[in-house]
């Protein structure tokens, strides 16, 4: 059970917390601060932009965009034009049949493309369950700190948790930074968000202050652990010189 005396009275644990504290909130806050000051009708903003580029056509066979490299028409047909609906992509189907057979992930992977999902929101999800994930563990090593008890076996314990926990923060902020888009620095992400309002940028201040932390709190817990084995060891020294006084004692008497 946590100990609020205890954690005032040792500045081992009162660090430990403070800084476990200022691991999560510091980076939640930039992420709050960038997502409420970025612009308010960005929404509105790029629906109007939306109605204002259909508007420059009548209907969808007038929008270029609306055709292949090849003349086809690939754009929207309505519900009584059912006899176009076998027409769009027809090309490509003859044409990529095969390569799509043989180039196709096998049965045992669900986790295949998203249909109607747009490209910036790829990821999102992963992202966010990554984070809460981490969330968990560092809640975790904070109340493992808070309730062990400063002995060998207990900060022995915790600085291995630190290591695991600290190679984990460190793979994480790796794939970060060398996947592609995983942080945006540009385009839509960056004119919604910002920066900082991005669910990947706040994943990787978070790793990167844990990883700070647990680095230092794995030196101290080293040092302190040195210090119990030292005492230790001078104690089983006290017991030994006493012991082999005492028994030189009781000889002496005897003769």
């Amino acid at each position: 059970m946590i100990s609020f005396s205890r954690i005032t009275s040792d500045a081992f644990l009162m660090v430990w917390n403070i800084s476990s504290a200022v691991t999560v909130l510091l980076p939640l806050l930039a992420f709050t601060v960038a997502r409420l000051t970025t612009p308010q009708n960005w929404e509105e903003y790029q629906q109007q932009e939306q109605q204002n580029y259909n508007n420059q056509y009548q209907n969808d066979y007038q929008n270029p965009n609306n055709y292949d490299q090849y003349g086809n028409y690939v754009g929207p047909t309505r519900w009584w034009q059912f006899w176009k609906w076998g027409r769009n992509g027809a090309y490509y189907y003859e044409e990529d049949q095969r390569s799509q057979d043989e180039y196709s992930a096998p049965w045992w992977y669900i986790w295949g493309d998203r249909e109607g999902r747009e490209p910036e929101e790829e990821g999102k999800g992963a992202v966010l369950f990554v984070y809460l994930w981490v969330f968990a563990l560092l809640v975790g090593l904070v109340i493992m700190g808070n309730t062990i008890q400063m002995t060998e076996a207990g900060l022995s314990s915790l600085r291995m948790a630190l290591l695991g926990f600290a190679n984990v923060c460190f793979v994480l902020i790796v794939l970060l930074v060398g996947l592609e888009n995983a942080i945006e620095t540009e385009g839509r992400e960056m004119e919604e968000t910002g920066f900082y309002g991005q669910r990947s940028v706040l994943l990787m201040l978070t790793c990167f202050f844990a990883l700070i932390q647990s680095i230092v709190f794995m030196k101290w817990s080293s040092t302190r652990l040195n210090s119990v084995r030292a005492k230790g060891s001078n104690k089983d020294d006290a017991v030994y010189v006493n012991v082999e006084d005492s028994g030189k004692e009781a000889g002496y008497s005897v003769a």
